[in-house]
């Protein structure tokens, strides 16, 4: 009553307020309006971001998978520990997964009388309604009203499995965040970054060998595609480089083995770029530069160092291809000194 009475008398002042202070009463009645107005427009707002935004923007809550034969005391204890409201249910039984919601688990022990140790397959739902995390999140509102339900599955954009859970707690998240990174296992590739220098030597085809991935023997691979744009990273030294990912696929045969990698594994790639099954070559430890710029060796004859010039095609970190200068059984010096001159006498190390 005396809370009433109260109330009867704040509104008695307000309206002799509104009464006696025109001012104040058009104030008002202006506020209500332009709230009214601001209202209506934020509902337009949020209406029209609902018939755009898709599924994968809306709060999503991990999918928790249990197998049919757990027990309804293991799915509750599963429900409390994930603080998710329902499971999904894989039982050999169906071919279709099923959803297990908390209050199916209650309705099991009290009114079917179910005792905890009783499965959980025999209780789930089937089939999933599923829906795709492109599909405009108000068409899928739609179809839970009209079968009366109060969850969807959301399937994932590609097929596989799940690498790693980035998102792992439920929230409110913005639309384009990562939850999870998937990968399909039997489709892996290899990822190799190199210098943009390096990579303009890379095409399409090239052959790769690929060791220290723990393995016995390499694995072989092929240049699949070379990324058009590289990046700036620093190196151990603190040098900036640009870099180009490189992606390579596996040859069948290496297939088997390559299943034993993962997803953020170390290896080794060797790119063939060129080949040939004759040519000269000579280590590139013996090679140094002359007075005009151009490659030298020391080539030793009858017991002294002769300079000669050599012409350099393909080279790598070991070895240089030489396309003339030198023959197929000459003997050179290899990191020869300052000391060492055209005509300086030397002799061969045993």
């Amino acid at each position: 009553v005396e809370l009433l009475d109260l109330l009867g008398g704040c509104r008695r002042l307000f309206r002799s307020l509104l009464a006696e202070y025109p001012a104040f009463a058009a104030w008002f009645q202006e506020g209500l309006a332009v709230k009214g107005q601001l209202a209506d427009r934020a509902r337009g707002i949020e209406l029209a971001e609902l018939m755009v935004a898709q599924v994968g923007a809306a709060q999503l809550a991990p999918a928790i998978w249990v197998a049919g034969t757990t027990s309804i005391a293991e799915a509750s204890a599963r429900l409390r520990e994930e603080r998710v409201e329902c499971l999904l249910v894989d039982d050999p039984a169906h071919p279709e997964p099923g959803v297990v919601t908390r209050t199916d688990l209650l309705d099991a022990l009290t009114i079917d009388g179910l005792p905890v140790q009783a499965p959980v397959g025999p209780l789930a739902s089937r089939p999933l309604v599923a829906q795709q995390t492109t599909d405009v999140l108000f068409q899928a509102l739609v179809t839970m009203a009209e079968r009366h339900i109060e969850r969807v599955a959301v399937r994932a954009p590609a097929s596989g499995s799940v690498l790693s859970v980035i998102t792992e707690s439920e929230g409110i998240i913005v639309e384009g965040t990562p939850l999870v990174t998937i990968g399909d296992p039997a489709r892996i590739e290899v990822v190799v970054d190199l210098l943009s220098r390096e990579a303009v030597q890379v095409k399409p085809g090239n052959r790769v060998e690929i060791t220290q991935w723990g393995g016995p023997q390499p694995l072989i691979g092929v240049v699949k595609r070379v990324e058009p744009f590289g990046r700036l990273k620093i190196s151990a030294l603190g040098i900036e480089e640009q870099r180009v990912n490189v992606i390579i696929g596996f040859e069948p045969q290496s297939l088997p083995a390559a299943a034993r990698l993962g997803h953020g594994y170390q290896i080794d790639a060797t790119i063939l770029h060129w080949r040939t099954d004759d040519a000269v070559r000579l280590p590139i430890g013996a090679l140094f530069r002359g007075s005009d710029g151009g490659w030298r060796v020391f080539v030793a004859e009858g017991g002294r160092a002769r300079e000669r010039k050599v012409r350099i095609g393909h080279l790598n970190d070991e070895f240089a291809e030489v396309l003339d200068g030198v023959a197929a059984g000459d003997a050179v010096l290899i990191n020869p000194g300052n000391t060492v001159a055209d005509g300086t006498r030397i002799t061969p190390r045993n």
